[in-house]
């Protein structure tokens, strides 16, 4: 068995501030419940849409965060290889 660390700019890139954004509260609908790790399908102008994830929420924002969960952590793999053919 050996181990393969790949580090987060080999993996899922650095979490990146410029990935988080506050929005109004109001821009969701009053009787959508948004609540902390509440994953949502934003789209934004130009038609993209981008799966983020509920990181705070408050009487007049919300913050979002678009990073990969995984993003800025090293990751290591323990590999066994049972077979060569």
């Amino acid at each position: 068995m050996q181990n393969v660390v790949l580090t987060s700019g080999e993996a899922y890139g650095p979490h990146l501030r410029e990935n988080i954004i506050s929005v109004a509260r109001q821009t969701f609908p009053a009787d959508k419940e948004v609540a902390i790790g509440q994953k949502l399908s934003i789209e934004f102008k130009g038609g993209a849409s981008r799966v983020m994830l509920v990181t705070a929420v408050d009487d007049s924002s919300v913050t979002l965060d678009g990073n990969h969960p995984l993003a800025g952590l090293d990751l290591t793999f323990a590999v066994c290889l049972e077979r060569v053919d």
